[in-house]
This record gives C-alpha cells, structure tokens and sequence, in this order.
C-alpha cells in the first residue's frame, strides 16, 4: 500500500510506504493502512503466523512499533473509526487464548503516548463501536452498551439488555448517542449530562 502527503503543490507531494525490521517478517508480511494522526500515518501487518503489529510512519519516512502482537482492528465500526483527543483506541486481544481477552489502547501516534485505557475482562468479547463528541468511545458487548471516556479513563455502561431484546442500529449526534433495539425502542443518551431518555417504544 502507498499513501500520498502534500502541502497543496507537486513540489511537496510524495509517497510514504510502510517499512518494517527485517527481523520481524521472516517469510512474508502484509500491510495496510489505518488513518493519519497529525504528521504521523498509521498502519498494520499481518506476518507469516498470522500476528498484527501496529505502526507509525512520520513526513520524514520514520517508522516506529506502537504494538507488535495481539492487534485487532475494527473495520466495521458504526460511528466510523474509533478516533478521539487526537488518540485512535484499538483492541490488543490474547492469540494464544483464541483471541480472547481483550484489553483497549490508545495511541497519539508515538510509542511513549500509546497507553493501556481498559484491561481485558472488564467487557468481554467487546467491539469498537467508534468515538463520539471527541471524547468517548463506543463499546459494544453481548448484552450491553458502554462509553469509555477517554478525559477521565473510565467505563460507564448504558444500557443492558435481557435475553428477549438485541441492540440494532446505533448512531450519534454531537454529544447524544441515539441506539435502537429489537423491540422498537429509540433510546438517547447524552453523555455529557449523563442521562438517558427512551424516545420511542413500539
């Protein structure tokens, strides 16, 4: 994969590729690219085990490693990439245990700014739903819906769910986060104020 970065003119467009140690891919390696935080691209591999790594590449051609094992990217997410406080969150999940636990990271682009936000256990089997109001991520687990505020580094559910109803579509405006479910209600929360309101039943 190649991306392009310009200032606007011909004189400063060029491609930047994604390079890696060599001793980190004996046989082969694929990779492909995430988003831009700042001056800084980033990207996955997939080595010849199957393992992802998460890297970064500056304007100048440098890459660094953010997490060489465990990686897992969301590529469906609803509210699009889970992207906040200038930080992109991705999960890191345990390969020798079938991919479960995960724990959630953050990363500003450099090593030093890429931190644990959640360890694993806390919402198992959990997906990043996106971010919302710059601020929060969107988790989604079986049963439940929960934020992570990314200001404070705390979880907060918002809503659980019996055995007899599903989450359907999940969408977000500003600061309210709007969720369905199977049984034809409209929940909003606004999760600055932290409240809750059931706009529509069916």
């Amino acid at each position: 994969p190649r991306l392009w970065m310009s200032e606007g003119t011909p004189a400063t467009t060029r491609a930047i590729e994604p390079r890696w140690p060599e001793s980190y891919c004996q046989k082969f390696c694929s990779a492909e690219w995430v988003t831009v935080l700042g001056a800084r691209a980033l990207w996955q591999t997939v080595d010849d085990r199957g393992a992802a790594a998460l890297w970064a590449t500056d304007t100048a051609g440098r890459t660094t490693a953010l997490k060489l094992r465990g990686v897992r990217l969301e590529r469906t997410a609803a509210l699009g990439l889970p992207v906040a406080a200038g930080r992109y969150a991705f999960q890191v999940c345990d390969a020798d245990s079938g991919g479960f636990p995960c724990s959630i990271h953050s990363t500003d682009g450099t090593p030093a700014g890429t931190r644990l936000e959640q360890p694993s256990g806390v919402f198992p089997d959990r997906a990043l739903l996106g971010s919302i109001g710059d601020r929060w991520l969107v988790l989604q687990a079986p049963g439940q819906l929960a934020v992570l505020d990314l200001a404070t580094r705390r979880t907060r559910r918002l809503l659980a769910h019996g055995a007899n109803a599903e989450f359907g579509s999940v969408r977000a405006s500003g600061r309210t986060l709007y969720v369905t479910d199977s049984l034809g209600r409209l929940w909003a929360f606004d999760l600055a104020a932290a409240r809750a309101t059931l706009v529509h039943t069916s």
